[in-house]
């Protein structure tokens, strides 16, 4: 769990952060603070959790706080989260994938017949012979 405290910024600023972390970590909570002196101007959650209650619940609680306490956020926050936090399955992207096309997958396997048939030729033509490397030993 985090806490990202922005002083003097807007709201957009928790959605670059968002866009910037790309959703932060499967198992992070992440609360961005706005803040204007003291008072808390808005809330967001950043979070890969199904349960989108308690992301919705959290930031308005800690809206309706009005004043910035980090105490009372974290107390809130370590009481409030880890019972209901739910870890997202990345087994739910399993429809997610890079599919190469034809013409990719023919030059990949051009390119790399033609590497083999280099180093073939290099390693049959090679006339190094390995007793002349004995006396190194």
């Amino acid at each position: 769990m985090m806490i990202l405290v922005f002083k003097d910024q807007p709201l957009e600023a928790g959605f670059f952060q968002e866009a910037y972390w790309k959703g932060g970590n499967k198992n992070e909570f992440i609360v961005c603070i706005g803040t204007k002196g003291d008072d808390i101007t808005w809330t967001k959650v950043i979070s890969w959790t199904n349960e989108e209650e308690l992301k919705i619940r959290t930031a308005r609680e800690i809206k309706e706080m009005k004043k910035l306490d980090l105490m009372k956020i974290v107390e809130y926050i370590g009481f409030n989260v880890p019972e209901r936090f739910i870890r997202k399955e990345f087994k739910d992207f399993n429809y997610l994938a890079v599919r190469p096309t034809n013409r990719a997958t023919m030059i990949t396997f051009f390119i790399t017949l033609l590497v083999t048939v280099i180093i073939s030729v290099v390693v049959v033509k090679n006339e190094l012979e390995f007793s002349s490397y004995n006396n190194y030993n």
